[in-house]
């Protein structure tokens, strides 16, 4: 069976169908210095992040479609991989080696791909790129594409983690259920140098907690623009 990933960007919306935003867009109020020191080192020679981010991005977005297909034992779309040129699928590729020697060395049963769900609580959508079964474990695991892990992208799994508990997402296993139980970040380097880690969320109390105050300044920093211009 074909695997055909979604590229259109998701809308996530509550039951009675007002829009709310994603755990992406609600991270985004984070500063972020790692990224800024990296851009400002970037400028110093003279190389355009822009073209560069897009360049790389594109191999990542393809690595991780690559890591999903496998995970999942289906087969790889080829009308979706001839949109990326011979690069891409070879930094993909590269990726998608170092993520086999991780699975081989575990016991994997998927469980969901691309989950969207959305917390009617605390109004915010997005999607769980796997809720998987790791050595009898429910786990979620977050797929990056990056050279290093960052902190923010373990308050953005902090949102998935909300979502997941909120929804309920458990296994039943004969007459026990699987409660979930950790939340991971898997990151696929996308050329040799960049490495690869899957590393399991620490204090997750602390990274909710942010999780909350970022949608918190999100919802603020609404409601001053809209004042902003009623003005």
């Amino acid at each position: 069976m074909i695997f055909t990933p979604k590229e259109e960007r998701s809308i996530y919306k509550l039951q009675d169908g007002t829009r709310v935003p994603s755990c992406t867009t609600i991270t985004d109020v984070m500063r972020k210095p790692a990224v800024e020191r990296w851009n400002n080192i970037m400028g110093l020679r003279h190389i355009d992040t822009t073209k560069y981010v897009d360049e790389l991005a594109k191999a990542g977005t393809l690595a991780h479609y690559f890591a999903e297909c496998d995970i999942q034992g289906m087969e790889r779309d080829p009308v979706y991989v001839a949109k990326f040129d011979s690069t891409d699928i070879d930094r993909a590729e590269t990726s998608l080696v170092k993520y086999q020697e991780w699975r081989c060395a575990h016991d994997v049963k998927v469980i969901a791909v691309e989950k969207e769900l959305v917390s009617e609580k605390h109004r915010f959508g997005g999607k769980l790129d796997l809720l998987i079964v790791l050595d009898g474990v429910l786990t979620l695991v977050d797929i990056k594409t990056s050279k290093a892990i960052y902190e923010d992208q373990y308050t953005q799994v902090a949102g998935y983690w909300i979502i997941a508990r909120e929804n309920a997402m458990c296994v039943p296993v004969g007459e026990a259920v699987l409660e979930l139980e950790k939340a991971a970040i898997l990151r696929l380097g996308r050329d040799p140098s960049e490495g690869f880690e899957y590393r399991e969320m620490e204090n997750v109390e602390l990274q909710e907690r942010r999780f909350m105050a970022c949608r918190e300044l999100y919802e603020v920093s609404g409601l001053l623009r809209k004042a902003a211009k009623a003005a």
